[in-house]
């Protein structure tokens, strides 16, 4: 069975043990080294959860700046689950920096089209920003687990509390009354000459039957009965001690000592007033060294589907060249704020982009052929010519594996473009070139038959004719009688 409870304040424990020890009410909440924000409503002492939330800057609109982080995470691991959930397209950054030192400082660029009040929720949705933390409470208690909660752990720990001080207090007060002893013992020996008695005996042991014979007289003074160890002591003391044994000062350590004891025994009468008294001196020696650092504040659930995907309005301007949702252009594709645009040129090429606010996409002698949405399963169609021989090659394909910013080629080099097109299935009329007796000027083609191939994959040849032109046709393709 695993125990896991979470950290709490130090200064906060010791004012919660105080109100059990003056029967006042109590409450506690966890409190974490890592600071960050807590919602901890459904705490219910240790027996629910708590939801942890990093703390943010938002030094403009396109920089957020981390500085402090939820319980159980690092920055590393922090940073992990930011990219992750920036390669799976739920959120969107140009770039993240880690400048902790003896803080926390993680730095997070937004692109253009993200701002930073936007990408909040999404930081919490999909990443460690926001973590939920459940404590197990299980300890062991008389050699059996015992399932509990926080308070009454902890009003366990102050009834231990006491007897450890009174324990305490014991040893103490026994400390203070053998110091007692001794010291009435010495003054004993030495004020009535006792030692004198022993000066013309020659074995030890008839010299500890003289001396405990000396000590009986004064035996209602002491606290019990003289051994043989006090006994040693006793003849164990320098000829110089003796000579300059002060009384008066004899006295009154025995006077401190045992005006001592009185007050360790007034604690002992008093043992709830002094463990209380023991714990404010803790707190005014400590309680500055430990301030609370989570906040404590109700945080609200993130509606999933209120962030997920948003529809979006990109524009494309084919005789400016510009692309994106800040340009006016006759050109319009409707996708989601999380969508790669595919961009295909004339040249046989294409480059997947993320969704601009506004970017020039002409190319030097190159224009824009078409433009998609690269969701990996838009169809695209087309036919090409080989300018050599003149024949004319359809193809089927889905663009499926990219990197973004990076150029491929759906067409070999040299390859004439003739149509182009994302519909479903197609028919085009293929013109040939005008031939002396040509009884066959121009062929229909369906692209229904077509496969779906790869996208480097070579074309189906339609016909064994030079073509000199391809276009969609008006009319769908008569089936064959």
């Amino acid at each position: 069975m695993a125990t896991y409870i979470l950290s709490h304040n130090f200064v906060e424990l010791l004012e919660a043990e105080i109100a059990i020890l003056e029967g006042r009410c109590y409450s506690l909440l966890p409190d974490f080294l890592t600071g960050g924000i807590m919602d901890a409503s459904h705490y219910n002492k240790g027996k629910g959860k708590v939801r942890l939330r990093t703390k943010f800057d938002i030094v403009d609109a396109k920089t957020i700046v981390i500085r402090e982080i939820c319980h159980g995470t690092t920055t590393e691991s922090l940073i992990r689950s930011i990219d992750e959930a920036a390669k799976k397209g739920k959120i969107k950054i140009d770039a993240i920096h880690d400048y902790t030192a003896d803080k926390v400082e993680i730095e997070i660029k937004l692109p253009r089209g993200v701002y930073a009040n936007e990408l909040i929720d999404s930081l919490h949705a999909y990443t460690e920003c926001e973590v939920s933390l459940s404590p197990q409470m299980i300890v062991i208690k008389d050699q059996l687990p015992w399932e509990t909660d926080v308070h009454e752990i902890l009003e366990l720990h102050v009834e231990n509390l006491q007897y450890y001080l009174k324990r305490e207090l014991e040893i103490e007060r026994a400390q203070l009354m053998e110091r007692v002893f001794e010291k009435t013992l010495e003054q004993i020996f030495i004020e009535n000459r006792l030692y004198q008695a022993i000066e013309h005996v020659s074995s030890n042991s008839e010299i500890h039957a003289v001396v405990a014979k000396g000590l009986e007289p004064f035996l209602f003074k002491l606290s019990r009965i003289p051994t043989e160890e006090d006994r040693e002591k006793l003849l164990n003391i320098p000829i110089r001690r003796i000579s300059r044994f002060d009384l008066d000062k004899n006295r009154q350590e025995i006077m401190a000592a045992e005006s001592a004891i009185l007050k360790v025994e007034g604690k002992l009468a008093a043992l709830k007033a002094h463990a209380i008294s023991y714990l404010k001196k803790l707190l005014a020696k400590y309680g500055k060294d430990f301030p609370r650092r989570t906040q404590v504040q109700s945080i609200e659930r993130i509606d999933l589907r209120a962030i997920e995907t948003k529809d979006i309005e990109v524009f494309f301007d084919a005789k400016s060249g510009f692309l994106g949702t800040k340009v006016s252009g006759a050109t319009t594709l409707r996708c989601t704020n999380f969508d790669k645009i595919v961009l295909f040129y004339v040249d046989g090429t294409y480059q997947v982009i993320s969704i601009p606010e506004k970017q020039y996409v002409h190319r030097e002698k190159c224009k824009i052929a078409h433009l998609a949405v690269a969701d990996k399963k838009t169809i695209v169609n087309i036919v090409f010519k080989e300018p050599q021989s003149g024949f004319c090659f359809a193809k089927k394909f889905i663009v499926e594996k990219f990197i973004l910013e990076k150029t491929y080629r759906y067409l070999d080099e040299g390859m004439q473009l003739l149509f182009f097109s994302t519909q479903p299935n197609p028919v085009v009329e293929v013109v040939f070139v005008p031939k002396v007796k040509q009884k066959t000027s121009q062929l229909r083609y369906s692209f229904q038959d077509l496969a779906v191939k790869g996208v480097s994959a070579k074309g189906v040849r339609i016909a064994p004719r030079a073509v000199q032109d391809v276009f969609l046709a008006t009319e769908p393709a008569k089936s064959p009688q």
